[in-house]
């Protein structure tokens, strides 16, 4: 039931950009389910589709769904993070983290290469710009994922637990 709610209540990211966050991962559904329910309780209605419309067109009610995202964030946030830690614990005896980060690290100094010395056509330049940035992103999270990330997500997987 959970999978159509992601596509519902993605619209609320307009309001809260957090929460596209806690749609990932084997948590999504329980992480879609609650925001549902938090919608669903600011608005007064059952049905999804019209909580979320209700609470995007009430500017009163994104103040009090707001403020139902912020009592919930621990419970969001030690969803995630659990999430992120089984996957890592699945696969710490794996040799991709190594293989991945190898790549993805020897593919970014490419690049990098390659932008320092290739002439690139002006028409190009959005378009480069745009891949070297989904790049980057890539190798970042991928980094991020396989090794941990800093201090901050430590801290709060110790206020989750």
């Amino acid at each position: 039931m959970a999978l159509p709610l992601i596509p519902i209540i993605s619209a609320l990211t307009s309001i809260a950009p957090s929460i596209a966050g806690w749609f990932g991962g084997d948590k999504a559904e329980d992480a879609a389910q609650k925001v549902t329910d938090i919608a669903r309780k600011v608005a007064g209605v059952n049905d999804p589709q019209n909580a979320v419309n209700k609470v995007l067109a009430d500017p009163s009610m994104q103040l009090e769904f707001m403020k139902q995202l912020e009592q919930n964030k621990v419970t969001f946030d030690k969803m995630y993070l659990e999430d992120r830690q089984d996957a890592r614990e699945k696969h710490k005896h794996s040799k991709m983290p190594a293989i991945l980060s190898v790549t993805l690290t020897s593919g970014l100094l490419l690049f990098i290469a390659a932008l320092m010395y290739v002439n690139i056509p002006d028409a190009n330049q959005r378009l480069i710009d745009t891949v070297f940035g989904s790049y980057l992103t890539a190798w970042l999270s991928s980094i991020g994922y396989w090794f941990g990330t800093t201090r901050g997500s430590a801290e709060k997987t110790k206020h989750a637990k």
